[in-house]
Protein backbone atom coordinates (compact mmCIF):
# COMPACT_ATOMS: atom_id res chain seq x y z
CA UNK A 1 0.00 0.00 0.00
CA UNK A 2 1.90 3.18 -0.90
CA UNK A 3 2.23 6.16 1.13
CA UNK A 4 0.19 9.47 0.55
CA UNK A 5 1.73 11.67 -1.03
CA UNK A 6 4.27 10.57 -3.32
CA UNK A 7 7.72 11.87 -2.87
CA UNK A 8 8.44 14.86 -5.91
CA UNK A 9 10.03 13.49 -8.98
CA UNK A 10 13.13 15.95 -8.61
CA UNK A 11 13.51 14.08 -5.14
CA UNK A 12 13.32 10.28 -6.06
CA UNK A 13 15.26 11.04 -9.30
CA UNK A 14 18.34 12.32 -6.97
CA UNK A 15 18.06 9.58 -4.66
CA UNK A 16 18.18 6.79 -7.40
CA UNK A 17 21.26 8.74 -8.79
CA UNK A 18 22.56 9.19 -5.49
CA UNK A 19 22.48 5.43 -4.72
CA UNK A 20 24.52 5.06 -7.90
CA UNK A 21 27.09 7.62 -6.95
CA UNK A 22 27.64 5.79 -3.54
CA UNK A 23 28.01 2.37 -5.31
CA UNK A 24 30.79 3.96 -7.42
CA UNK A 25 32.33 4.97 -3.87
CA UNK A 26 32.46 1.74 -2.05
CA UNK A 27 35.89 0.45 -3.11
CA UNK A 28 37.25 3.78 -1.48
CA UNK A 29 34.54 3.75 1.57
CA UNK A 30 35.67 1.90 4.86
CA UNK A 31 31.40 2.21 6.21
CA UNK A 32 30.20 1.72 2.07
CA UNK A 33 32.40 -1.31 2.03
CA UNK A 34 30.29 -2.81 5.00
CA UNK A 35 27.29 -2.30 3.07
CA UNK A 36 26.39 -5.70 0.48
CA UNK A 37 26.86 -4.45 -2.84
CA UNK A 38 23.13 -5.84 -3.43
CA UNK A 39 21.68 -3.37 -1.66
CA UNK A 40 22.83 -0.85 -3.49
CA UNK A 41 20.97 -2.32 -6.65
CA UNK A 42 18.00 -2.41 -4.67
CA UNK A 43 14.41 -0.59 -6.11
CA UNK A 44 13.22 1.37 -3.08
CA UNK A 45 10.96 -0.38 -0.91
CA UNK A 46 9.15 2.63 1.26
CA UNK A 47 9.23 6.86 0.92
CA UNK A 48 9.04 9.20 3.97
CA UNK A 49 9.21 12.81 4.19
CA UNK A 50 10.85 13.93 7.25
CA UNK A 51 9.43 16.96 9.31
CA UNK A 52 10.92 19.14 11.68
CA UNK A 53 10.03 20.53 14.68
CA UNK A 54 10.99 24.08 16.54
CA UNK A 55 10.88 24.29 20.47
CA UNK A 56 8.87 26.93 22.00
CA UNK A 57 8.10 27.95 25.51
CA UNK A 58 4.30 28.25 23.77
CA UNK A 59 2.08 25.47 23.53
CA UNK A 60 1.70 24.24 19.92
CA UNK A 61 -1.93 24.31 19.13
CA UNK A 62 -1.52 22.68 15.18
CA UNK A 63 1.31 20.17 14.53
CA UNK A 64 0.64 20.22 10.78
CA UNK A 65 1.59 23.88 10.54
CA UNK A 66 4.36 24.40 13.02
CA UNK A 67 6.45 21.27 12.00
CA UNK A 68 7.89 22.16 8.30
CA UNK A 69 9.03 19.09 5.81
CA UNK A 70 12.76 19.15 5.74
CA UNK A 71 13.60 16.25 3.42
CA UNK A 72 12.61 12.73 1.93
CA UNK A 73 13.81 9.27 3.26
CA UNK A 74 14.23 6.20 0.75
CA UNK A 75 14.33 2.63 2.17
CA UNK A 76 16.07 -0.08 0.07
CA UNK A 77 16.81 -3.65 1.83
CA UNK A 78 19.06 -6.82 0.69
CA UNK A 79 17.99 -9.58 3.18
CA UNK A 80 18.31 -8.27 6.59
CA UNK A 81 20.60 -5.07 5.53
CA UNK A 82 18.52 -1.76 5.49
CA UNK A 83 19.74 1.30 4.25
CA UNK A 84 18.28 5.32 3.35
CA UNK A 85 18.80 8.06 1.51
CA UNK A 86 17.92 11.22 2.63
CA UNK A 87 17.23 13.58 0.14
CA UNK A 88 17.40 17.40 1.65
CA UNK A 89 15.45 20.38 0.56
CA UNK A 90 17.02 23.91 0.10
CA UNK A 91 14.90 26.84 -1.49
CA UNK A 92 12.53 24.79 -2.63
CA UNK A 93 14.97 22.58 -4.35
CA UNK A 94 15.79 18.87 -3.75
CA UNK A 95 19.74 18.51 -2.71
CA UNK A 96 22.26 17.24 -0.32
CA UNK A 97 21.68 13.30 -0.59
CA UNK A 98 22.86 11.20 2.85
CA UNK A 99 23.44 7.49 2.90
CA UNK A 100 22.33 6.32 6.35
CA UNK A 101 22.29 2.45 8.19
CA UNK A 102 22.84 0.95 10.74
CA UNK A 103 20.11 -0.43 13.32
CA UNK A 104 17.76 2.96 13.76
CA UNK A 105 17.13 2.62 10.24
CA UNK A 106 15.69 -1.08 10.56
CA UNK A 107 14.07 0.49 13.53
CA UNK A 108 12.11 2.99 12.01
CA UNK A 109 11.48 0.59 8.73
CA UNK A 110 10.08 -1.81 11.50
CA UNK A 111 8.02 0.93 13.27
CA UNK A 112 6.34 2.08 10.09
CA UNK A 113 5.23 -0.93 9.19
CA UNK A 114 4.13 -1.65 12.19
CA UNK A 115 1.38 1.17 12.26
CA UNK A 116 0.42 0.43 9.11
CA UNK A 117 -0.81 -2.46 10.15
CA UNK A 118 -2.53 -1.94 12.89
CA UNK A 119 -3.95 1.10 11.23
CA UNK A 120 -4.48 -0.37 8.44
CA UNK A 121 -8.08 1.21 7.64
CA UNK A 122 -6.98 4.56 8.95
CA UNK A 123 -3.85 4.51 6.45
CA UNK A 124 -6.26 4.51 3.78
CA UNK A 125 -6.84 8.44 4.74
CA UNK A 126 -4.21 9.30 6.44
CA UNK A 127 0.24 10.31 5.66
CA UNK A 128 3.10 8.71 6.98
CA UNK A 129 5.98 10.79 8.31
CA UNK A 130 8.86 10.71 10.29
CA UNK A 131 8.65 13.96 13.06
CA UNK A 132 12.00 14.69 14.34
CA UNK A 133 12.61 17.48 17.10
CA UNK A 134 16.42 18.01 17.42
CA UNK A 135 16.62 19.97 20.42
CA UNK A 136 14.99 17.47 22.48
CA UNK A 137 16.57 14.31 20.21
CA UNK A 138 14.13 12.79 19.56
CA UNK A 139 11.74 11.52 16.61
CA UNK A 140 9.07 9.75 15.63
CA UNK A 141 6.95 8.08 13.36
CA UNK A 142 3.92 10.07 12.71
CA UNK A 143 0.61 9.23 10.80
CA UNK A 144 -1.14 12.30 9.96
CA UNK A 145 -4.89 11.99 9.13
CA UNK A 146 -7.97 13.69 10.40
CA UNK A 147 -6.97 12.33 13.76
CA UNK A 148 -2.67 12.38 14.60
CA UNK A 149 -0.98 9.25 15.95
CA UNK A 150 2.39 9.05 17.25
CA UNK A 151 4.90 6.63 18.29
CA UNK A 152 8.17 7.66 19.28
CA UNK A 153 11.53 5.89 18.31
CA UNK A 154 13.26 7.46 21.36
CA UNK A 155 12.11 7.93 24.71
CA UNK A 156 11.34 11.26 26.22
CA UNK A 157 12.34 10.77 30.07
CA UNK A 158 9.32 10.62 31.98
CA UNK A 159 6.95 11.38 29.43
CA UNK A 160 6.97 9.68 26.35
CA UNK A 161 7.66 5.81 25.60
CA UNK A 162 8.62 3.89 22.68
CA UNK A 163 6.48 1.79 20.57
CA UNK A 164 3.59 3.47 22.33
CA UNK A 165 0.93 5.48 19.97
CA UNK A 166 -0.06 8.67 21.54
CA UNK A 167 -2.75 10.93 19.63
CA UNK A 168 -1.97 14.71 19.71
CA UNK A 169 -3.05 16.26 22.43
CA UNK A 170 -1.14 13.90 25.28
CA UNK A 171 1.32 13.54 22.30
CA UNK A 172 2.05 18.03 21.83
CA UNK A 173 1.60 18.64 25.98
CA UNK A 174 4.35 16.15 26.70
CA UNK A 175 7.05 17.81 24.35
CA UNK A 176 5.82 21.03 25.06
CA UNK A 177 6.58 20.55 28.59
CA UNK A 178 9.93 18.78 28.05
CA UNK A 179 10.94 21.98 25.50
CA UNK A 180 10.09 24.04 28.76
CA UNK A 181 12.48 22.34 30.72
CA UNK A 182 15.31 22.37 28.02
CA UNK A 183 14.97 26.18 27.58
CA UNK A 184 14.46 26.52 31.56
CA UNK A 185 18.27 24.69 31.87
CA UNK A 186 19.44 26.62 28.54
CA UNK A 187 18.69 30.29 30.09
CA UNK A 188 20.29 29.52 33.56
CA UNK A 189 23.30 28.15 31.56
CA UNK A 190 23.76 31.22 29.81
CA UNK A 191 25.82 34.09 30.57
CA UNK A 192 24.71 37.24 32.14
CA UNK A 193 26.14 40.28 30.47
CA UNK A 194 26.74 43.29 32.72
CA UNK A 195 26.64 46.59 30.48
CA UNK A 196 29.12 49.51 32.13
CA UNK A 197 26.99 52.07 34.01
CA UNK A 198 27.19 55.49 31.65
CA UNK A 199 29.15 58.18 32.93
CA UNK A 200 28.08 60.81 35.50
CA UNK A 201 26.57 64.15 34.36
CA UNK A 202 29.22 66.92 36.02
CA UNK A 203 27.20 69.35 37.83
CA UNK A 204 26.00 71.98 35.88
CA UNK A 205 27.18 70.68 32.70
CA UNK A 206 24.95 68.70 30.04
CA UNK A 207 25.27 65.34 28.89
CA UNK A 208 26.53 64.96 25.03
Amino acid sequence: MPILPPPPKESHRRAGRALQHFLELRQDHDLLRQVPTELFEAKFIQSLPVFNLAISRRPIKNLARQAKRMSWMYFVQYQSAIAALEVGMENGRHRHTRFLQGASMGQLLDSVRVLRRRRAAYVKQSHMRLLRIYALHFSCVWLHGEKDILVPLQELPGRLVTDTEYESAEFLDAVYQASKSVLDLEAKAAPKLKLPKPPATPKGGKSR
